[in-house]
């Protein structure tokens, strides 16, 4: 499960299949055709409360499998 939040000023270690389950969903979720935020650009204090939807995601088949909107 991807944490909510992360402690301020520390760095956090993201294990490589979540990174590519967030990568894979960032695709599906953006328009066609949108470019992902830049670096940086996402920095926000608190926790995102609208993350729209969860992914049921293969990450070595690189496919989701299901989404709940």
């Amino acid at each position: 499960m991807f944490p909510l939040g992360f402690p301020p000023g520390e760095h956090t270690f993201i294990p490589a299949t979540i990174s590519t389950a967030v990568g894979l969903a960032m695709d599906d979720f953006l328009p066609r055709g949108a470019k992902p935020p830049k670096e940086g650009a996402c920095v926000q204090e608190g926790l995102a409360l609208d993350v729209g939807a969860t992914y049921a995601v293969d990450v070595d088949g690189w496919r989701i499998l299901a989404v709940q909107r």
